[in-house]
């Protein structure tokens, strides 16, 4: 299950009961979304798909570790993309 990186330093609950606008681009925001951020940039995702699109990041999570260790094992990364199927997820 989903763990909050240990470098996280603060957690805010945006609250509020109605939709809102965030910064220049315009990006809704609506009550119960989930919005994350770090120091390179911030995603917002709809309430009523965060489950799935948090199943999909710790899939994506798990092929990324097993991408990593197959590069530490002395496989060059190219191949190790290849022998991951990775090439069409990045391409």
């Amino acid at each position: 299950m989903f763990e909050i990186p240990t470098d996280a330093v603060l957690l805010y609950d945006i609250g509020g009961s109605t939709a809102s606008h965030i910064g220049e681009t315009g990006v809704e925001v609506s009550p119960g979304d989930v919005a994350i951020g770090d120091a390179n940039g911030v995603v917002v995702v709809p309430q009523d798909i965060a489950v799935d699109v948090l199943g999909e990041a710790e899939e994506i999570e798990e092929a990324e570790d097993e991408l990593r260790e197959t590069v530490r094992s002395g496989v060059g990364v190219l191949d190790a993309f290849e022998h991951h199927g990775m090439f069409n997820a990045i391409m």
